[in-house]
C-alpha cells in the first residue's frame, strides 16, 4: 500500500486576502500574517519571543521551536490548508514577484 505524498497548497493572491480578511478579528491574524510575511514556520512562530525582535532593523533572529503535530483545518469556509502552505505560499509569491529564486528561498529559510 502506498501513502499519498502531500503536496503544498500554493494559495492566490485572492486566497491570501480572502484568509487575511476572513481572519480580520480572529486571534490568529497576526500569526497567520506574520507566516505569510516571513515564511516561517509554525513552530518557529510560536516560539518566537519578544527579546528576538529587532524593531529598528527590523529583524527577527528565531532561538527557539515549538514541536507539535496536527492536522489541517478548515478556517472559515475556505479550502482545506495546512498552517506549513502559508510558508510555501510565501516563496510562490516572492517568485511570481519577480523575486530571484534563490533569495526567496534564502528568506523563507532564514528563520529555520
Amino acid at each position: 500500500m502506498s501513502v499519498p505524498v502531500y503536496q503544498p497548497a500554493t494559495l492566490t493572491g485572492e486566497e491570501i486576502q480572502q484568509l487575511l480578511e476572513a481572519l480580520a478579528t480572529d486571534r490568529l491574524q497576526a500569526l497567520c500574517g506574520l507566516a505569510l510575511a516571513t515564511g516561517a514556520r509554525l513552530g518557529e512562530l510560536l516560539g518566537l519571543q519578544w527579546a528576538e525582535v529587532d524593531w529598528e532593523a527590523p529583524a527577527i533572529q528565531n532561538r527557539c521551536t515549538l514541536v507539535r503535530s496536527r492536522n489541517s483545518q478548515p478556517v472559515f469556509g475556505l479550502r482545506r490548508i495546512r498552517f506549513r502552505d502559508l510558508r510555501h505560499a510565501t516563496g510562490s509569491h516572492l517568485v511570481a514577484s519577480g523575486a530571484d529564486v534563490a533569495k526567496a528561498d534564502t528568506l523563507v529559510r532564514r528563520l529555520a
